[in-house]
Protein backbone atom coordinates (compact mmCIF):
# COMPACT_ATOMS: atom_id res chain seq x y z
CA UNK A 1 0.00 0.00 0.00
CA UNK A 2 2.85 2.36 0.80
CA UNK A 3 4.23 1.65 -2.63
CA UNK A 4 0.92 2.73 -4.24
CA UNK A 5 0.84 5.91 -2.11
CA UNK A 6 4.42 6.64 -3.11
CA UNK A 7 3.63 6.16 -6.80
CA UNK A 8 0.48 8.28 -6.51
CA UNK A 9 2.45 10.98 -4.69
CA UNK A 10 5.10 10.96 -7.43
CA UNK A 11 2.45 11.11 -10.14
CA UNK A 12 0.73 13.97 -8.33
CA UNK A 13 4.04 15.89 -8.10
CA UNK A 14 4.70 15.20 -11.77
CA UNK A 15 1.26 16.50 -12.73
CA UNK A 16 1.78 19.63 -10.60
CA UNK A 17 5.18 20.21 -12.22
CA UNK A 18 3.67 19.78 -15.69
CA UNK A 19 0.85 22.21 -14.86
CA UNK A 20 3.39 24.74 -13.56
CA UNK A 21 5.51 24.25 -16.67
CA UNK A 22 2.46 24.74 -18.91
CA UNK A 23 1.55 27.91 -17.03
CA UNK A 24 5.10 29.19 -17.49
CA UNK A 25 4.97 28.42 -21.21
CA UNK A 26 1.58 30.06 -21.55
CA UNK A 27 2.85 33.07 -19.60
CA UNK A 28 5.95 33.23 -21.81
CA UNK A 29 3.79 33.07 -24.94
CA UNK A 30 1.58 35.79 -23.49
CA UNK A 31 4.63 38.01 -22.91
CA UNK A 32 5.79 37.37 -26.49
CA UNK A 33 2.34 38.33 -27.73
CA UNK A 34 2.40 41.56 -25.72
CA UNK A 35 5.85 42.41 -27.09
CA UNK A 36 4.70 41.84 -30.65
CA UNK A 37 1.57 43.87 -29.98
CA UNK A 38 3.66 46.76 -28.66
CA UNK A 39 5.81 46.85 -31.83
CA UNK A 40 2.69 46.50 -33.97
CA UNK A 41 0.89 49.24 -32.07
CA UNK A 42 3.81 51.65 -32.62
CA UNK A 43 3.61 51.02 -36.36
CA UNK A 44 -0.12 51.60 -36.20
CA UNK A 45 0.45 54.82 -34.27
CA UNK A 46 2.52 56.35 -37.08
CA UNK A 47 -0.07 55.10 -39.51
CA UNK A 48 -2.93 56.38 -37.35
CA UNK A 49 -1.25 59.78 -37.08
CA UNK A 50 -0.92 60.00 -40.86
CA UNK A 51 -4.56 58.98 -41.30
CA UNK A 52 -5.63 61.61 -38.76
CA UNK A 53 -3.53 64.21 -40.57
CA UNK A 54 -4.98 63.21 -43.96
CA UNK A 55 -8.50 63.49 -42.48
CA UNK A 56 -7.72 67.03 -41.30
CA UNK A 57 -7.48 66.06 -37.62
CA UNK A 58 -4.13 67.76 -37.12
CA UNK A 59 -4.48 67.92 -33.34
CA UNK A 60 -4.82 64.14 -33.08
CA UNK A 61 -1.90 63.67 -35.49
CA UNK A 62 0.15 66.06 -33.34
CA UNK A 63 -0.62 64.12 -30.16
CA UNK A 64 0.38 60.77 -31.68
CA UNK A 65 3.54 62.15 -33.32
CA UNK A 66 4.51 63.96 -30.12
CA UNK A 67 4.22 60.73 -28.15
CA UNK A 68 6.36 58.89 -30.70
CA UNK A 69 8.87 61.76 -30.94
CA UNK A 70 9.29 61.62 -27.16
CA UNK A 71 10.33 57.99 -27.70
CA UNK A 72 12.90 59.08 -30.30
CA UNK A 73 11.01 58.36 -33.54
CA UNK A 74 12.76 60.37 -36.30
CA UNK A 75 9.76 60.35 -38.64
CA UNK A 76 7.54 61.74 -35.90
CA UNK A 77 10.14 64.44 -35.11
CA UNK A 78 10.16 65.50 -38.76
CA UNK A 79 6.37 65.55 -38.89
CA UNK A 80 6.17 67.71 -35.76
CA UNK A 81 8.52 70.11 -37.52
CA UNK A 82 6.12 70.24 -40.45
CA UNK A 83 3.09 70.88 -38.23
CA UNK A 84 4.86 73.77 -36.49
CA UNK A 85 6.13 75.15 -39.79
CA UNK A 86 2.63 75.25 -41.25
CA UNK A 87 0.72 75.95 -38.04
CA UNK A 88 -1.50 72.90 -38.48
CA UNK A 89 -3.00 71.70 -35.20
CA UNK A 90 -0.45 73.81 -33.32
CA UNK A 91 0.69 77.42 -33.23
CA UNK A 92 2.99 78.28 -36.14
CA UNK A 93 6.52 78.45 -34.73
CA UNK A 94 9.37 78.44 -37.25
CA UNK A 95 12.06 78.20 -34.57
CA UNK A 96 10.46 75.15 -32.96
CA UNK A 97 9.86 73.70 -36.42
CA UNK A 98 13.55 74.01 -37.27
CA UNK A 99 14.48 72.44 -33.91
CA UNK A 100 12.31 69.38 -34.66
CA UNK A 101 13.68 69.13 -38.19
CA UNK A 102 17.25 69.43 -36.92
CA UNK A 103 16.74 66.76 -34.27
CA UNK A 104 15.46 64.36 -36.93
CA UNK A 105 18.06 65.44 -39.52
CA UNK A 106 20.91 65.03 -37.06
CA UNK A 107 19.77 61.46 -36.49
CA UNK A 108 20.07 60.81 -40.22
CA UNK A 109 16.50 61.13 -41.59
CA UNK A 110 16.89 62.35 -45.21
CA UNK A 111 13.48 64.04 -45.45
CA UNK A 112 14.31 66.15 -42.41
CA UNK A 113 17.74 66.88 -43.87
CA UNK A 114 16.03 68.15 -47.01
CA UNK A 115 13.64 70.26 -44.92
CA UNK A 116 16.53 71.86 -43.02
CA UNK A 117 18.30 72.56 -46.29
CA UNK A 118 15.21 74.19 -47.76
CA UNK A 119 14.75 76.40 -44.69
CA UNK A 120 18.34 77.65 -44.93
CA UNK A 121 18.19 78.04 -48.72
CA UNK A 122 15.06 80.18 -48.49
CA UNK A 123 15.80 81.91 -45.18
CA UNK A 124 12.49 80.92 -43.59
CA UNK A 125 12.78 81.99 -39.95
CA UNK A 126 16.60 82.04 -40.19
CA UNK A 127 19.18 84.03 -42.10
CA UNK A 128 19.54 82.46 -45.54
CA UNK A 129 22.74 80.43 -45.77
CA UNK A 130 23.20 78.55 -49.02
CA UNK A 131 26.39 76.86 -47.83
CA UNK A 132 24.56 75.29 -44.89
CA UNK A 133 21.63 74.52 -47.18
CA UNK A 134 23.92 72.78 -49.66
CA UNK A 135 25.44 70.68 -46.86
CA UNK A 136 21.97 69.37 -45.92
CA UNK A 137 21.04 68.76 -49.56
CA UNK A 138 24.25 66.77 -50.00
CA UNK A 139 23.48 64.64 -46.93
CA UNK A 140 19.88 63.97 -48.01
CA UNK A 141 20.83 63.55 -51.65
CA UNK A 142 23.38 60.82 -51.04
CA UNK A 143 20.60 58.88 -49.29
CA UNK A 144 18.51 59.10 -52.42
CA UNK A 145 16.23 62.06 -51.63
CA UNK A 146 15.34 63.29 -55.13
CA UNK A 147 14.04 66.66 -53.93
CA UNK A 148 17.39 67.32 -52.25
CA UNK A 149 19.24 66.36 -55.41
CA UNK A 150 17.08 68.74 -57.43
CA UNK A 151 17.52 71.61 -54.97
CA UNK A 152 21.28 70.98 -54.90
CA UNK A 153 21.37 71.52 -58.67
CA UNK A 154 19.18 74.61 -58.32
CA UNK A 155 21.51 76.46 -55.92
CA UNK A 156 24.87 74.95 -56.93
CA UNK A 157 25.45 77.43 -59.77
CA UNK A 158 24.78 80.42 -57.48
CA UNK A 159 27.69 79.47 -55.19
CA UNK A 160 31.38 80.07 -55.60
CA UNK A 161 33.84 77.20 -55.82
CA UNK A 162 34.99 78.04 -52.29
CA UNK A 163 31.40 77.90 -50.96
CA UNK A 164 30.79 74.52 -52.62
CA UNK A 165 34.03 73.18 -51.11
CA UNK A 166 32.96 74.48 -47.70
CA UNK A 167 29.55 72.79 -48.00
CA UNK A 168 31.22 69.54 -49.06
CA UNK A 169 33.58 69.74 -46.07
CA UNK A 170 30.65 70.37 -43.71
CA UNK A 171 28.90 67.32 -45.16
CA UNK A 172 32.03 65.16 -44.79
CA UNK A 173 32.48 66.29 -41.18
CA UNK A 174 28.86 65.64 -40.25
CA UNK A 175 28.15 62.66 -37.99
CA UNK A 176 24.85 61.10 -36.97
CA UNK A 177 23.97 62.18 -33.45
CA UNK A 178 22.69 59.39 -31.27
CA UNK A 179 20.43 60.66 -28.49
CA UNK A 180 21.52 60.11 -24.92
CA UNK A 181 19.46 57.62 -22.97
CA UNK A 182 17.25 59.12 -20.29
CA UNK A 183 17.40 57.51 -16.87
Amino acid sequence: MKWAESVLGSVAKLICNLVNLMHKKIFFLFLLFLGAFQVFSEEISLHDAQLAYNDGNHQKAFEIWKNLADQGDIVALNNLGYLHEKGEGVKMDLELSLNYYLESANRGFPTAQYNVGEIYAEGRGVKADKVVALKWFILAGVKGDQDAQNYYEKIFSSLTKKQVEEANQLARDWKVKVPEKKN
